[in-house]
């Protein structure tokens, strides 16, 4: 249940523009599930928005693993 509601609240941020906050609440996800590979991808892409484009890399290819 707690990753459903990150997941939801991230959507909220993200629809926003609220990137940071949607990072902030991914990366909780992923402290739960460390290969939780949607909490990544969608954390990555949360990231590209920002222009952190390392950090996206990084997540994609985590979500890929």
């Amino acid at each position: 249940k707690k990753l459903t509601e990150i997941f939801y609240i991230w959507a909220m941020f993200f629809k926003g523009g609220e990137y940071s906050k949607a990072i902030i609440k991914f990366t909780k996800a992923i402290e739960l599930k460390q290969n939780f590979a949607e909490a990544h991808y969608h954390r990555g892409q949360a990231y590209a928005k920002e222009s952190k484009y390392e950090n996206a890399i990084e997540d994609y290819t985590r979500a890929i693993d």
